[in-house]
């Protein structure tokens, strides 16, 4: 069973659930809320190391587009 594509696809999903909630809770607190397509975007990141990169970059840009050019 861990083997399988689904059951990993879906550890995957949980694991970056976190650091996307946070990037979008943060974003959101600095910089404000996302425009729909960006929110899309972000939703649609699966990699969780490039979750987290997003996280603290927020610490030093002042937009969404700044953050995912």
């Amino acid at each position: 069973m861990e083997e399988s594509t689904t059951y990993q696809a879906t550890i995957r999903k949980g694991a970056t659930g976190e650091p996307r909630r946070l990037l979008l809770r943060i974003g959101t607190k600095k910089i404000g809320p996302p425009r729909e397509e960006t929110q899309a975007r972000i939703e649609a990141i699966n990699d969780l190391p490039l979750l987290e990169a997003l996280v603290y970059r927020l610490l030093d840009v002042n937009s969404w587009d700044e953050l995912l050019p």
